[in-house]
């Protein structure tokens, strides 16, 4: 009896081990994708397309969007009143709602503390990435 618990102690201790290393690749891979511009999903022609579904869907559970422009956004901080000038030249971000939409990402900005410079700064990602970033980088 002794031998085999410590066999299968042994064994689960390297299921956690193996389980561990998986985790530690993944999270290389997620970064790594974070940072490309073109990323390549090869599928094996056999299985069904739901798989590719499941990889973009797990890929959007990580904040990496595929097949989408990023809208055009520009934020200018205010040198004479201090504020925070949002101009954004995709009309359909604003919706039907107009200016109430233009005050929700700089409201979503000013929570999250980030700092704008005087320069003009081109944000290439939509709000919530953008935040996700900012946060993982304080």
């Amino acid at each position: 009896m002794d031998s085999s618990d410590s066999e299968e102690e042994e064994e689960e201790e390297t299921n956690y081990a193996l389980m561990a290393e998986i985790e530690e690749a993944s999270e290389k891979v997620i970064s790594t994708a974070r940072r490309c511009n073109c990323i390549l999903i090869v599928l094996d022609a056999i299985k069904p397309i739901t798989h590719k579904r499941l990889i973009e869907k797990e890929l959007e559970g990580f904040g990496i969007s595929l097949n989408k422009e990023p809208p055009n956004l520009t934020f200018r901080k205010k040198k004479e009143k201090g504020g925070i000038n949002f101009t954004s030249t995709d009309y359909s971000f604003c919706g039907f709602l107009g200016n109430l939409f233009e005050a929700l990402p700089v409201k979503a900005l000013e929570r999250y503390l980030l700092k704008l410079e005087d320069k003009v700064k081109q944000i290439q990602a939509e709000v919530d990435e953008q935040m996700n970033k900012k946060v993982q980088q304080n």
